[in-house]
């Protein structure tokens, strides 16, 4: 099965060499992204689905290259992106997908079934909530996309981190001005100094910025902290959290 062109080139000037049966499963994704019910994916035409959702999703190989049987945590996962198109492009990554909507959660559903996703599979929680349940600190790799700001996020994301996992948080060109309490907030949580990697969007141009950390110290105890708090009182900040 073919792909529109400009989702062919984009995942080409990724680096990102498809098999047919990957072929297959992206344009199997498209479909389903282009009937999704609104407010599950937000985008507004499929050239929309082709680069900010595939494309751009995929773009994380650029900051982690990730390898089958590795396990990876898409934190507050919405629409499946990034973590399914990771999924199609890595075969046998196994995959969490992390949602705290029951809404968006039976779309997730739907989504792996149809795709045939063996290895993934679909949570319905709250990150604050899943991060001290037996998954705690046990992934390589963590993503999130768009849902907080830097210091939140890596609340969220590094206590299910394993020691030498990697946080990779996407962000368009504004993040600069997280970064400060974003780095504290790491520190504290048991993750490095973050490297930032700007990227342009492949056909559309737009600027993208992926922050990837990584978890070099356990997550000290009493983080994350209750639902709510994160993003109530955001680590990192004067006041120390």
């Amino acid at each position: 099965m073919s792909l529109p062109a400009a989702l062919e080139a984009g995942l080409a000037e990724i680096g990102l060499s498809v098999s047919s049966q990957q072929r297959d499963s992206f344009s199997r994704l498209r479909e389903l992204l282009l009937r999704a019910e609104p407010g599950v994916t937000g985008f507004r035409s499929a050239a929309d689905v082709d680069l900010k959702g595939i494309v751009d999703s995929v773009s994380c190989l650029k900051a982690i290259p990730l390898i089958a049987e590795q396990s990876l945590i898409d934190v507050g996962s919405g629409a499946g992106l990034p973590g399914i198109p990771l999924a199609i492009a890595v075969p046998g990554l196994q995959v969490t997908l992390l949602e705290a909507s029951e809404r968006k959660g039976a779309f997730l559903r739907r989504l792996v079934a149809a795709l045939g996703l063996a290895e993934a599979r679909v949570v319905v929680a709250r990150a604050e909530e899943f991060a001290w349940s037996p998954a705690r600190a046990s992934y390589d790799a963590v993503t999130i996309r768009a849902v907080a700001s830097l210091a939140v996020a890596a609340e969220y994301c590094l206590p299910l981190l394993k020691v030498g996992g990697t946080f990779v948080a996407m962000k368009g060109p504004a993040v600069a001005a997280e970064m400060e309490q974003g780095t504290r907030a790491a520190q504290l949580l048991g993750g490095g100094r973050p490297e930032v990697i700007e990227l342009k969007l492949p056909v559309l141009g737009h600027r993208r910025t992926l922050v990837v950390i990584a978890k070099v110290g356990q997550t000290p105890p009493g983080y994350p902290r209750r639902v709510g708090l994160p993003s109530k009182r955001p680590l990192g900040g004067g006041g120390g959290g």
